[in-house]
């Protein structure tokens, strides 16, 4: 018979093999390329995010309509380091529109114009909550600055634009053909979901955003520039090295 102490041991390593597995159960990989339609679906529970904020940028916009724009709003990214150099980016959109009934004021979609190499290993997941991650030096992070909790706007897919090389998008309405009118698109006055791209990527750069309503707006965000290589692409290069350095070897001893 187990004693009782091994028997906790075995519960406890259950317990945090369901965890680690319901946590990342909510982020989905999004291959290159991922047409718009029907995109990948995004799980609408909310999980903790742990790492280490490394940026911040607030973005203001107002939409190109003329002569008067529908709407304006902020977006809110973060460049996060989850842990060995990787990186993950995040998006928050913020409405800031009055909301006057004879104006449109909302957003349906925002897309990253390039910014993301076909070539990255890219998955996604969305967050309400920023209470795992701690300020990087810096970085600006404030947690406290941020509209977090269960009245933030969930997005329902992701997407890498076949239309567009590089982008990563997300659409706010469960139901197509996704435009003006959807309750669920970011109304004035509402705030989205942290919107989670992560990568295997370990430098960012900058990165223009468009985001969709009744007229287009530009905003500037983040984006990330170079992959890690994967740990069986290292052990191929070390081994693939080898004959070269013996030959080295051997002529240094000649």
């Amino acid at each position: 018979m187990r004693n009782l102490s091994s028997v906790w041991r075995s519960l406890a390593l259950a317990m945090i093999v369901v965890a680690s597995t319901t946590a990342q159960a909510a982020f989905r990989p999004l291959p290159s390329p991922t047409p718009e339609t029907p995109g990948v679906a995004l799980d609408l529970n909310t999980l903790g995010l742990t790492g280490t904020v490394l940026a911040t940028l607030d973005s203001p916009f107002v939409d190109n309509a003329v002569p008067t724009p529908f709407a304006q709003g902020t977006l809110r990214s973060l460049v996060v380091d989850r842990g060995g150099g990787l990186l993950d980016v995040y998006y928050q959109l913020v409405n800031t529109s009055p909301p006057p009934p004879d104006l449109v004021s909302e957003f349906y979609r925002l897309k990253t114009i390039g910014g993301f190499d076909p070539s990255l290993l890219l998955s996604v997941a969305q967050t309400n909550s920023l209470s795992g991650l701690v300020a990087g030096a810096g970085s600006g992070f404030v947690a406290g600055n941020y509209v977090t909790g269960g009245a933030l706007q969930p997005a329902s897919t992701a997407d890498r634009d076949v239309g567009t090389i590089g982008s990563v998008g997300f659409d706010f309405p469960f139901q197509r053909p996704a435009f003006i009118g959807d309750a669920n698109n970011v109304q004035a006055g509402e705030s989205s979901s942290f919107l989670v791209v992560r990568t295997n990527a370990s430098q960012f750069g900058s990165v223009r955003v468009s985001i969709s309503g009744a007229a287009t707006s530009f905003a500037n965000s983040f984006a990330v520039t170079t992959a890690i290589p994967e740990p069986g692409t290292c052990v191929l290069l070390a081994s693939s090295l080898l004959p070269l350095a013996s030959l080295v070897a051997r002529r240094r001893k000649s």
